[in-house]
């Protein structure tokens, strides 16, 4: 029987932000393969956060290399957010702007446009079932629906 494939291959990667001289992640070298569950586990200011952000392409690392799927998620960010979500804990959305307005805004930051654009946000408003609500300001949705809004931007 044949080993699962890695779908996260972490090597020497490093996140040490502009304005500190302390890293927010030592270097980290580690093979995470396809099916396997994996508990992210540490002390606050570990790097948890910033090691995922790093993994679904919201940061570059400071040095070392890593792949999510064989991709680079800054490099082929568009191909791995076709495959990855990330919803954070907290909602980083604008509760100002209706459910549209801010899938409109993520689009625009991505340089989604087109008929690519219309057929993302038929996809995931159907996925998220958000379908009835693009006209509700996203600070009116439920705690659920906040969160599946934020998957769909992210």
């Amino acid at each position: 029987m044949n080993s699962p494939l890695p779908s996260i291959t972490l090597d020497g990667v490093e996140k040490t932000f502009p304005d500190s001289t302390t890293p927010a992640l030592k270097p980290l070298t580690a093979t995470l393969d396809a099916g396997a569950v994996i508990g992210l586990v540490g002390p606050d200011g570990a790097g948890k956060t910033t090691l995922i952000r790093m993994l679904a392409g919201l940061l570059t690392p400071s040095s070392g290399t890593l792949r999510v799927m064989g991709l680079d998620p800054v490099q082929d960010d568009r191909q791995l957010h076709a495959i990855l979500g990330y919803m954070p804990q907290k909602f980083g959305l604008y509760e100002d702007l209706s459910v549209m307005e801010n899938l409109t805004l993520y689009a625009d930051l991505r340089g989604i446009i087109g008929t690519q654009r219309q057929d993302t946000f038929e996809r995931l408003l159907t996925f998220t079932d958000l379908t009835r609500f693009t006209t509700r300001l996203a600070g009116k949705l439920s705690g659920g629906m906040k969160q599946k809004l934020g998957l769909a931007c992210t």
